[in-house]
């Protein structure tokens, strides 16, 4: 029996896959399948990615940010660097544009449930809040 696919998951591989792909995060209630959701796309795109959780730290910050994007680089041209529970990072909205500034990668990030700080960030990203996509599971 094939897994089911979240919603958001196809929108999300076009916008990955234009020829200029902007800064993606998903945003939505707890327990919707955020994460599985992302960890579907990255199966589904075959990608190089590196996939790294913020939620697995006492403490992150702009150092342990810089460390995962490296990261991604080092997959070559078109890796897809993943950041999941980015708001445990301080100053991450910050912190991504300045890279994203310096060296454009692929990205998702997947703030937790009600985070809107993402929207101190400016220009080459895009926002939206894929919650009316997902839905609970019974």
């Amino acid at each position: 029996m094939k897994p089911f696919q979240r919603d958001f998951v196809s929108k999300l591989a076009e916008r990955l896959n234009e020829p200029d792909p902007l800064i993606q995060v998903v945003v939505g209630p707890r327990q919707v399948g955020k994460t599985t959701g992302i960890r579907q796309l990255i199966t589904q795109l075959k990608a190089k990615a590196h996939y790294a959780n913020a939620d697995d730290l006492l403490a992150a910050d702009r150092s342990w940010l810089l460390e995962q994007w490296q990261q991604a680089l080092l997959l070559g041209e078109h890796a897809l660097l993943v950041i999941d529970e980015v708001q445990k990072v301080s100053n991450w909205p910050e912190t991504i544009k300045a890279l994203w500034d310096k060296q454009p990668i692929h990205q998702v990030a997947r703030p937790a449930a009600g985070q809107r700080e993402y929207g101190r960030m400016t220009a080459r990203s895009k926002w939206e809040d894929f919650s009316s996509s997902l839905s609970v599971l019974n």
